[in-house]
């Protein structure tokens, strides 16, 4: 008997161990569109994340009895239905690419010759671009617009526009969410993303890390907030005003605190971050060596590997301009236990297409 639990204390131990290491050495990237919900919401229920490094290489299920790997026919019907796993003949297969460290270096050491690359590239106009910031008072968005804007989200247009990365879509086919996402090892000290919502042709953007110390607003909220500058040109819904009072997005008149970029007008801010955008859209497009992923996933398409390594090199352009002393974090990320709500504002843009 004592035999017995000392057995099944392990398996709990190595569950419970491997279920850290994949908190403390992985990090999940998801480059999609989001229909009925974020698919990382899947992944956190039950034991689903370590079910996708079980079946990285293909398992039957009886495999996973021998293993004393815990799933149930719901967990494994649910995964295949939000496409995070596949059946192929009698096994199941984890259709999210993950990337382990000895890899990840050879990714990694590519990707930094062609921030290096880039950032020379783009100094002088990025030495512009920040200057018109600076003259419109909106230097402390300077990161978060030229991440956010220049880096992830006009490059990717231009990428899309020359068809290196499909538009991800959600359908009535499709409804769950739709696009590339992969597990990388190991987490960098420092990575961002940008979460968007619309309302019409206005959009306004985040700029977050995963170790913020304040609460995103809530983005149903955002797009009240939105319809309303659009067609008022400020904000005056009650449940809007009362829900971001503390955050500062605008005044006591409702009037708007947050950078407004214009793209169909001669917006200074516009023009010189499509400058910068464009040139790096063509960097990548005549210098990237997919190989660096493709080689050694051969089942990832060159547009997702794109995407996987287009990642790779806004983080390192991030990184090398900020040691050169050209880019500085905002305080949410910079000082993240004394930031609070209202150093949002440094994060968050408005942008009308």
């Amino acid at each position: 008997m004592k035999k017995l639990i000392f057995i099944v204390l392990l398996n709990f131990l190595g569950i419970s161990s491997f279920s850290q290491k994949l908190e403390n050495d992985f990090r999940k990237v998801c480059f999609c569109s989001v229909g009925v919900a974020h698919p990382y919401k899947v992944l956190n229920l039950d034991n689903n994340q370590e079910l996708l490094f079980v079946f990285k290489d293909g398992k039957a299920l009886k495999e996973l009895d021998s293993l004393g790997v815990e799933y149930t026919s719901s967990q494994i019907a649910m995964m295949r239905l939000w496409n995070l796993i596949e059946k192929k003949e009698n096994k199941y297969y984890t259709s999210i690419p993950i990337i382990y460290s000895d890899e990840t270096e050879k990714i990694r050491a590519k990707t930094r010759e062609y921030a290096n690359d880039l950032v020379s590239l783009i100094e002088k106009d990025y030495s512009i671009f920040l200057q018109t910031l600076n003259d419109n008072e909106l230097n402390n968005n300077a990161f978060s617009i030229f991440f956010a804007f220049v880096l992830d989200d006009l490059v990717w247009q231009k990428l899309r526009e020359d068809s290196l990365v499909k538009r991800n879509t959600i359908t009535k086919e499709n409804p769950f969410w739709d696009g590339t996402m992969w597990m990388i090892q190991q987490r960098r000290e420092f990575s961002c993303g940008t979460n968007s919502i619309g309302y019409e042709n206005y959009v306004v953007s985040i700029n977050w890390s995963g170790k913020l110390n304040v609460k995103l607003p809530d983005y149903k909220l955002l797009k009240l907030m939105l319809k309303d500058y659009k067609e008022k040109g400020i904000v005056v819904n009650p449940e809007v005003v009362e829900a971001f009072k503390h955050y500062k997005f605008f005044n006591n008149k409702g009037k708007l605190r947050l950078p407004f970029i214009d793209t169909e007008s001669t917006n200074k801010i516009y023009l010189q971050s499509k400058v910068i955008s464009d040139k790096v859209a063509v960097y990548l497009i005549e210098n990237i060596d997919y190989g660096i992923v493709t080689d050694n996933f051969p089942s990832i398409e060159k547009k997702q590997a794109m995407i996987i390594i287009y990642h790779e090199i806004m983080w390192d352009v991030l990184e090398i301009m900020e040691k050169r002393g050209s880019l500085t974090k905002p305080k949410t990320f910079s000082d993240i236990d004394n930031s609070t709500i209202e150093d949002l504002k440094d994060l968050i843009f408005i942008v009308k297409y």
